[in-house]
């Protein structure tokens, strides 16, 4: 045993306290694997959650009929690859889901009148309502969302 002397010059023994010791290292312990398991959970959960596309990717998704396709490049794309612009990306299915629940005619009607930083039809002066559909269509299903 070691003496400890306080700052009033008074000579005490230390007695190191074992159970607190033995205490602290469970804590550790019981941390330590509360840390491990949680990690281990979340790695789980993202491993069943498809990567998310690239900007490079995203861009090389194109309707395939050509007369969409021109408008998509025209009037969407500018907005719909750019995660930064606060618009679903193209292929983004989590953010088309969440709108999509809303119903498919609220989408259309949003894309007719604007909604947030989107102008009325979208940039798509010349788009009827069946080309917005469509391509509505296009941007949530593209890159393998149903």
């Amino acid at each position: 045993m070691s003496t400890i002397h306080s700052y009033r010059g008074q000579v005490r023994k230390a007695t190191p306290n074992k159970t607190h010791t033995w205490r602290r290292g469970l804590t550790s312990v019981r941390a330590v694997s509360g840390c491990l398991l949680l990690a281990t959970s979340l790695a789980a959960c993202d491993a069943n959650k498809p990567a998310a596309m690239s900007a490079s990717e995203v861009e090389a998704l194109h309707p395939s009929d050509a007369r969409l396709s021109q408008m998509y490049e025209r009037a969407c794309m500018g907005c719909h690859v750019d995660a930064a612009s606060g618009a679903p990306r193209t292929g983004d299915q989590a953010a088309w889901a969440q709108r999509m629940g809303k119903g498919r005619e609220v989408l259309i009607q949003n894309a007719r009148q604007g909604l947030n930083a989107m102008p009325p039809m979208g940039l798509c002066p010349d788009c009827s309502t069946e080309d917005l559909a469509q391509l509505i269509d296009f941007m949530r299903s593209a890159g393998g969302a149903s």
